[in-house]
């Protein structure tokens, strides 16, 4: 039987939000499926931003959206009033990064913290890291649309909602009320 990865991490070796990080998944999720998961060589870049469980929810005939939870009893009820609707949905647990429009170029670019964004690119060249004070003319692409600009302008809707755990009346499909949070 083989051990977990993060079992092999000791506390010593993590700093505390590393150790707050591998209590979190180790509470949730099972060490042997955590062991499948493909791993790189590279160096993966660093993202600046707290994980969280998420739900990505693809409504019959409409966007998806991905749903933001700090807590994960809200994340699971939320998931729960789903169930039976026109819905498809995919639980995860990580950070959610946001992507540019288009620059004068024809690039975007992923943000994976404040200070930092990677150019994406057909080209088979390297990825390129660009700080983000650098970037010009180019806004965040919070709707995930990667089509034609036009098709998507008809839309105002946001589609990455924060969920704050504030009561057991939540209501997943009131995405205007005071409890929703657009990030």
């Amino acid at each position: 039987m083989r051990s977990s990865r993060l079992s092999k991490a000791t506390g010593d070796s993590l700093d505390e939000e590393q150790l707050t990080y591998k209590n979190t998944v180790e509470k949730h999720v099972s060490p042997e499926l955590l062991d499948r998961l493909p791993r790189s060589s590279e160096d993966v870049p660093e993202v600046a931003s707290d994980p969280a469980w998420c739900i990505c929810e693809m409504p019959e005939g409409d966007f998806p959206r991905i749903r933001v939870f700090q807590d994960f009893e809200v994340m699971v009820r939320h998931l729960a009033n789903l169930d039976g609707q026109e819905v498809s949905a995919w639980v995860f647990f990580g950070s959610p990064l946001s992507f540019t429009t288009h620059d004068v170029a024809g690039y975007r670019y992923l943000l994976t913290s404040s200070s930092e964004a990677y150019r994406v690119s057909k080209d088979e060249g390297p990825v390129i890291s660009v700080p983000v004070g650098k970037l010009q003319d180019v806004s965040l692409r919070e709707d995930g649309w990667l089509g034609d600009v036009e098709l998507a302008e008809a839309s105002s809707e946001s589609y990455y909602l924060s969920e704050p755990p504030k009561d057991d009346e939540f209501d997943p499909d009131d995405d205007l009320d005071d409890q929703t949070l657009e990030i």
